[in-house]
Formats: structure tokens, C-alpha cells, sequence
């Protein structure tokens, strides 16, 4: 998928009681602008549960505007559990993340990212930046290449219902 919309995944936004189970995405290959993820753009509620996606994500804007995750580009609230992504995300702006790359509240659980990220700024190894939300039983491994702003978990975090039995590897680049 080569896109230059403001949105660019297989599904543009997912809300409600809607949920998205034991999904598998394969080879992806997506380049986008704004809000970008393997498979959804923005979870503004609902459920994704067991979904892998393996492939590569890249954004073509190089600004504070842009949203890019592996799996969701931006989660405003719901759930995110057993889910994963592997692979290489590269992204010339801001709030990139190997599972999400800016959220604003909801639930990442028993999920993670194996894989390199790059970007500008606000960049880290699960999520990009976090507003807040709870984060548990949830790892990222890999390379997280930005300055500033970069986390091997976490790029930026301004606040947090909690980090439980959360844990990284690889190596961030300053």
C-alpha cells in the first residue's frame, strides 16, 4: 500500500464494541503520510486481540503531525492484547512506535514489537509517545535509532495509569 492520504492501513479507524481477533499480516509493505499502521490507523475503542503483522512501515511526512505504528498508528482508548509486530518501521517524523506510535489512553497488554525503528523524534521501541493509558506484560527488542526523544519501550511518556512486568532489549541509538 502506497498512499499519500492522511491514512493509510487496512482498516482507517476501528471505534465501539468493534474487534479484530487472531489476525495475521504477512510481507506488509505500507508508505503513508499521516496516521499509519499495518492494521489499523486509529483505535479510537474496541479490541485487537492476537493479531501479528510482520513487514515494513514508512512515513513520507518528516513533521510533528504523523502518527506511525506497526501494528496502530494512533490509540485513543481500547484494548491491545496478545498482538505483535516484527520487522523495520521508518519513519521521518515524529511519534513512532514498534506496536503504537502516539496514544492518548487505552490498554496495551501481554503484546510486543521485535523489530528496528527509526524517526525524527519521539520514537520508541513499543510506543512512539504516551499520553497515558496502562502498558503491562509487554516487551520491545530491537534497534530504536532517533535523537532526541527515543526509549527502548517508550519514547516520551507524559503520564501513565501504571508500567507493569514491562521489559526491553537491543540497543537505542543516540
Amino acid at each position: 500500500m502506497n498512499r499519500t492520504k492522511s491514512i493509510s492501513a487496512l482498516f482507517a479507524q476501528i471505534q465501539g464494541a468493534a474487534e479484530l481477533t487472531d489476525v495475521r499480516l504477512v510481507n506488509v509493505n505500507v508508505t503513508g503520510d499521516t496516521y499509519i499502521g499495518a492494521l489499523v490507523a486509529v483505535q479510537k475503542q474496541g479490541t485487537i486481540r492476537g493479531v501479528y503483522a510482520a513487514g515494513v512501515l514508512r512515513s513520507i511526512r518528516a513533521d510533528d503531525t504523523n502518527s506511525l505504528g506497526r501494528l496502530v498508528g494512533s490509540q485513543w482508548s481500547g484494548l491491545i492484547a496478545e498482538s505483535s509486530f516484527v520487522g523495520l518501521i521508518d519513519g521521518s517524523g515524529y511519534y513512532v512506535g514498534g506496536l503504537v506510535g502516539y496514544r492518548d489512553g487505552g490498554t496495551i497488554s501481554g503484546s510486543y514489537s521485535s523489530a528496528e525503528v527509526r524517526g525524527a523524534a519521539c520514537v520508541g521501541g513499543l510506543v512512539g509517545y504516551s499520553e497515558g493509558g496502562a502498558l503491562s506484560d509487554s516487551y520491545a527488542t530491537g534497534e530504536v535509532d532517533a535523537t532526541p526523544d527515543n526509549g527502548g519501550l517508550i519514547g516520551i511518556m507524559k503520564r501513565s495509569r501504571g508500567l507493569q512486568e514491562t521489559k526491553v532489549s537491543g540497543r537505542p541509538f543516540i
